[in-house]
């Protein structure tokens, strides 16, 4: 009889699997529904906020994985808005007074008159036209020469402007002379207005005729011009 127990048919098998699968499904219902209304509302609570924090960290996820080029023009709006408002406070926190730069050198009025061989630099620069270079230049002229003895030798410097011309005067005569009797070849050919060759032909006179009196005894020379000798005058001694 036992053995007539187990050997059920096809179809009888099935429902009784069907009926212990249902029996089971509804006492495992049972034992959910009173686990979960037994949890207190601190419990209850607890397990919802794990709920929202996992979806919490699904939306954040999802968001970092946002198109480059959505953020890129996201920050691009916030730049500009920035950028716009640094704008608005700079005009408006705008000084109203003239800017005056730390080490900027204020130029001389219209009616300003420098001595051209006592002027330094920082005066020179303070003329409309003259800047480091140009004053740099007038002052070393000025050395090699021994002192200016007419305001239009500053246009013998490349480069110098004729309108600089009226901001300048002779108010101290040259201050350094070459004696023509004394000076060896090399000291004579040093200044702008004698050349070495000038310099020789000076020394064979002296050693021919003598000491030097005047100028005119060079006009003989070929090496020299009645203009050279006239712009060589202020500078010699005998």
């Amino acid at each position: 009889m036992l053995k007539e127990w187990f050997f059920f048919s096809k179809g009888d098998r099935r429902a009784i699997l069907l009926l212990v699968l249902l029996l089971v499904g509804g006492l495992c219902a049972l034992w959910w529904k009173e686990d979960y209304h037994g949890l207190s509302d601190g419990e209850v609570a607890s397990s919802d906020s794990v709920v929202a924090n996992f979806r919490e960290s699904i939306v954040r996820k999802g968001r970092e994985v946002e198109h480059p080029s959505a953020r890129r023009d996201s920050f691009s709006r916030s730049h500009r808005s920035h950028k716009q408002q640094r704008g608005l406070a700079k005009d408006f926190f705008r000084p109203t007074e003239k800017k005056v730069f730390p080490g900027r050198i204020e130029k001389f009025s219209t009616d300003t008159v420098l001595d051209l061989n006592m002027a330094d630099t920082f005066l020179l620069k303070r003329v409309p036209g003259i800047g480091s270079w140009r004053a740099r230049r007038i002052v070393e002229f000025r050395g090699h020469l021994g002192g200016y003895s007419r305001v239009n030798q500053l246009l013998e410097i490349d480069g110098m402007p004729d309108s600089i011309l009226r901001w300048f005067a002779i108010h101290t005569p040259v201050h350094k002379k070459i004696d023509l009797n004394r000076a060896t070849a090399d000291e004579m050919a040093a200044h702008p207005y004698i050349t070495y060759k000038q310099a020789r032909v000076i020394l064979r006179h002296k050693r021919l005729h003598g000491p030097l009196q005047s100028l005119s005894q060079l006009s003989l020379y070929d090496e020299f011009t009645q203009e050279q000798l006239d712009r060589l005058k202020p500078y010699v001694a005998f």
